[in-house]
């Protein structure tokens, strides 16, 4: 009796064992998938590519090094590591074994900002762990515009521009935020960028900017001209006395300034005319008499 209990103890257990396979035979195969399909001449042909990126030669040893670390990113990481790897060039390579395996994550998650990555990682991996590859977005649109997205609009901003804002758009946004005399106005000035993108930012006059600096009035005046004038400076009346006669005398001057050496002109043009028929006039009279 209690050898038939072990026999069947023992099919079950074999049984067990033989499903165990099946099952871990999938994952098995997906995980040292990448390293069955990337080839050394495949590698290598990559680190060319990185290493013209960096305008370097390889020398063996380099080669030798380079060649260890890539082939380990293809493992953890596909073939995507090899796509960052000629974006991001040899520095790429260097900075993950100095850093770590975070540089081939974000880098894979960011193609377009591999090589930004590849050349400031002590700068921009910090900012990366904390707010997300939006920084190496932002960075492949405008090298160092990250940080200063960050120290004039926040993360929060980052994130936005990272997605949404054009590389024109986006180095306008932060040099009026520079002169910008709050940090009230600089949130103003992206919050009516979200609504009206880039018309709203033609409405801007970045003379006047650059001159003078960047209020909450210009922006509210700028904003009322992309909306439609009228309406929303009957808004801005009610609601903002103080801000509506800012707004008025501003869109006034951009207005009338065009105009004014011109209209000085005609006047002066106009009084010329009348003099000299004046002294016609009385020249004639004086002849007569």
């Amino acid at each position: 009796m209690s050898n038939i209990i072990l026999k069947k103890i023992k099919i079950r257990i074999a049984l067990l064992l033989c499903a165990w396979m099946l099952l871990s035979a999938p994952t098995t195969q997906a995980f040292v998938a990448p390293a069955v399909k990337i080839s050394a001449k495949h590698l290598d042909a990559a680190l060319e590519l990185a290493a013209k990126v960096s305008g370097k030669v390889l020398t063996p040893a380099t080669r030798k090094a380079a060649l260890t670390q890539l082939r380990n990113a293809v493992v953890k990481h596909g073939e995507e590591a090899i796509l960052v790897a000629r974006k991001g060039g040899l520095e790429l390579i260097t900075a993950a074994e100095k850093y770590g395996d975070d540089v081939w994550k974000f880098a894979s998650r960011a193609p377009e900002g591999a090589r930004a990555l590849a050349m400031h990682p002590r700068e921009l991996l910090p900012l990366t762990r904390r707010i997300g590859t939006e920084v190496l977005q932002i960075e492949a649109k405008a090298p160092g515009l990250a940080k200063q997205v960050v120290r004039n609009f926040g993360d929060d901003g980052v994130r936005y521009f990272g997605k949404h804002v054009p590389a024109g758009d986006a180095t306008r946004l932060v040099g009026y935020a520079k002169k910008a005399d709050s940090q009230a106005a600089r949130q103003m000035l992206l919050e009516i960028y979200q609504k009206r993108g880039t018309h709203f930012l033609d409405k801007l006059s970045w003379k006047h900017i650059m001159a003078g600096g960047l209020s909450a009035s210009m922006i509210t005046a700028a904003y009322q001209i992309s909306d439609g004038v009228q309406e929303g400076l009957t808004t801005v009346a009610e609601n903002s006395p103080e801000t509506f006669n800012k707004t008025v005398s501003h869109t006034i001057d951009r207005i009338t300034q065009p105009f004014i050496i011109p209209a000085t002109f005609f006047g002066i043009g106009l009084a010329a005319i009348w003099l000299f028929r004046y002294y016609r006039r009385a020249k004639k009279k004086v002849d007569h008499s």
